[in-house]
C-alpha cells in the first residue's frame, strides 16, 4: 500500500511538472517561458514547438504549482511569479530570458492590481502584467527587462484557437496585398477630434499604407455600419485596426454601432490583425468578457494581438503612445510587439507612467508585424475628398505645436488666418494654391499668449472656422 501510494505520488508530479528541470538551477537555458496552470500545459506544446523550430527560441512550459512550490517568499502568488522570472532573468545561463507569456485568465495566471490616480483607487477588473517585466534584482525598476504577454483563455478551447491562429500567421511566406492595409474605427465627436488623430496617425505611417475609415456619423464621407466594417475586414484584411472612440468592454461607441455579438461575425481568416485601443479594456476574470478578448480567441478570425488599457484612460497621454507605436512599428528594425511596450521613449512620470502601468499586451509578445515595406503604391493611400473640410486642431489644447488639417476637393487658393477672441488677424497660416487632397501642417507660434484663438480656411466659396485653445 505505501509503495502504490508513492508512484500515484510520482505520477501526479510528473503529470504537473512535465518538464524535470528545478527553477532555481542556475545551469537552465531558456529566452522564452510560458507559464500556464496544470490544465493547459498539454495543449501549449505545439506552439512550443512551434516558437522553437520558426523563431529558434529555447522554450519552457511551466505550470504555476511547480513555481509556488520553488518560490513562496510571500503571501501574493503574483510576486511569487514575479520573483521566479527576475531569477531566471538573472541568474540562468545564455541564452538571457527575453519573452514570458502568461495563458490563462488574470484569476488562473494572477496579475498584479492597478492603483488609479484617483478615487476609487483600486478596481478588481483593473489588473496589470506590467511589474512581471521589471527585473527585481535590477536597481532600474522603472526598466523592463523582459517582453511581457498574455493569452487569457478560461478553457482549452480558448488555448488552442490562438495558439492555431499565431502558428498559421508566422507560417505565412509570400506577402499578402492585406499586410499594408490599416483600418481605423472612430467616433464622430468634434470636442475630442477623434478623426483629425486617425488622419494624424496614419500620415505617420509609410507611404504603402493604405488606410480605411470608418465613423458613426451619416453625415461623414467615411459612414459605416457594423455591416460594411465586417465585410471590409473579412473581405479585404487587415494587419492593424485602431479604435478610436469612447466605448468599453461590450461596445464601441455605441450599441447600435458595434458590439461584443458583432465579434461573431468576423471570418476573416489567415487575415489577422493587432489590435490598437483607446478605451479601457477590463481584465478577464471568471466569468466577464470583452471585446479585446473575444476578438482574440475568435475561431478562424478575430485577432491575434491586442494593446490596451486595463483602467482609467488619459486620452492625451495614450494617444502620445499611440503616436509612438506607430513611428516605431514601421520602421527597419522590424520590432515585436514585446519591444513595442518596452521601448517607447516616454517619460515616467505623471499620467505617462501610469498609463504604461496600465497597458495589457495581450498575445505572444514575439509577435512582429507582417508589412511588406517593398510594396509601392503610386496613388495617394487615401480617399481624394469630394467636398472642404476643416478639421479640428490636434491635440487641443496645445502649449507648444498642433497639427492642422483639412482637405479640399479641387485644387484652390487656400488660406488660413489665425484671429484672436476680439476678430483681430493674428497671423496666416497658409496662403497658397493647394492641389486636392488632404493636406496638414504643424502650427508652432512662440509669440502667441495662452487663451482662445480661432482659425478660419477659405478656398473658393467654401469658409469654415475651427476653435483652438493655448495653454502655455
Amino acid at each position: 500500500m505505501k509503495n502504490l501510494i508513492v508512484l500515484l505520488f510520482l505520477v501526479c508530479i510528473s503529470t504537473a511538472f512535465p518538464q524535470s528541470i528545478t527553477l532555481r538551477d542556475t545551469t537552465n537555458q531558456y529566452d522564452y517561458i510560458i507559464i500556464t496552470t496544470p490544465e493547459f500545459v498539454q495543449s501549449c506544446q505545439t506552439f512550443k514547438q512551434h516558437k522553437e523550430s520558426y523563431n529558434g527560441f529555447n522554450v519552457l512550459i511551466v505550470d504555476t504549482g511547480q513555481i509556488y512550490s520553488e518560490f513562496n517568499s510571500d503571501s501574493l502568488p503574483q510576486s511569487n511569479i514575479r520573483e521566479f522570472i527576475s531569477y531566471a532573468g538573472t541568474h540562468w545561463q545564455n541564452p538571457n530570458l527575453k519573452y514570458v507569456l502568461l495563458v490563462g485568465t488574470n484569476v488562473q495566471v494572477p496579475s498584479f492590481d492597478l492603483q488609479m490616480p484617483m478615487p476609487p483607487y483600486f478596481n478588481p477588473y483593473h489588473k496589470t502584467d506590467y511589474y512581471y517585466g521589471i527585473n527585481i534584482n535590477n536597481e532600474d525598476t522603472l526598466t523592463l527587462s523582459f517582453q511581457v504577454g498574455r493569452v487569457p483563455a478560461k478553457s482549452i478551447v480558448d488555448v488552442d484557437i490562438y495558439f492555431s491562429k499565431v502558428i498559421y500567421y508566422e507560417n505565412i511566406n509570400s506577402s499578402q496585398s492585406w499586410f499594408n492595409n490599416t483600418l481605423f474605427i472612430y467616433e464622430d465627436d468634434e470636442m475630442f477630434g477623434f478623426d483629425n488623430f486617425c488622419f494624424m496617425l496614419s500620415s505617420l505611417m509609410p507611404l504603402n499604407i493604405n488606410s480605411k475609415y470608418f465613423t458613426n456619423a451619416d453625415t461623414s464621407l467615411n459612414f459605416g455600419n457594423k455591416d460594411s466594417i465586417l465585410n471590409y475586414i473579412n473581405d479585404q484584411g487587415v494587419s492593424i485596426m485602431f479604435y478610436e472612440g469612447h466605448f468599453n468592454d461590450s461596445m464601441i461607441i455605441n450599441k447600435d454601432y458595434f458590439d461584443i455579438t458583432d465579434i461573431s461575425g468576423l471570418n476573416n481568416f489567415g487575415k489577422y490583425f493587432i489590435t490598437l485601443f483607446t478605451g479601457g479594456q477590463y481584465a478577464i476574470l471568471d466569468s466577464n468578457s470583452t471585446i479585446q478578448n473575444e476578438m482574440l480567441i475568435r475561431e478562424n478570425g478575430g485577432s491575434i494581438a491586442s494593446l490596451g488599457s486595463s483602467g482609467l484612460v488619459y486620452w492625451v497621454t495614450l494617444r502620445s503612445i499611440h503616436q509612438d507605436w506607430v513611428n516605431r512599428l514601421y520602421n527597419e528594425y522590424n520590432l515585436t510587439l514585446g519591444q513595442l511596450i518596452q521601448q517607447y521613449d516616454l517619460p515616467n512620470i505623471g499620467t505617462y507612467y501610469y498609463m504604461k502601468k496600465s497597458i495589457n499586451l495581450l498575445g505572444d509578445p514575439s509577435l512582429k508585424l507582417k508589412y511588406d515595406p517593398t510594396v509601392y503604391v503610386d496613388e495617394i493611400k487615401t480617399e481624394t475628398p469630394h467636398n472642404y473640410v476643416l478639421h479640428s486642431n490636434y491635440p487641443n489644447p496645445y502649449n507648444f505645436s498642433t497639427k492642422i488639417s483639412y482637405e479640399i476637393s479641387v485644387q484652390s487658393n487656400v488660406s488660413i488666418i489665425l484671429y484672436d477672441v476680439l476678430g483681430r488677424e493674428v497671423a496666416t497660416l497658409v496662403n497658397e494654391v493647394k492641389s486636392s487632397g488632404k493636406h496638414q501642417f504643424d502650427f508652432v507660434e512662440s509669440n502667441l499668449v495662452s487663451g482662445v484663438y480661432f482659425y478660419t480656411l477659405r478656398a473658393g466659396n467654401f469658409t469654415q472656422t475651427r476653435k483652438m485653445i493655448l495653454l502655455k
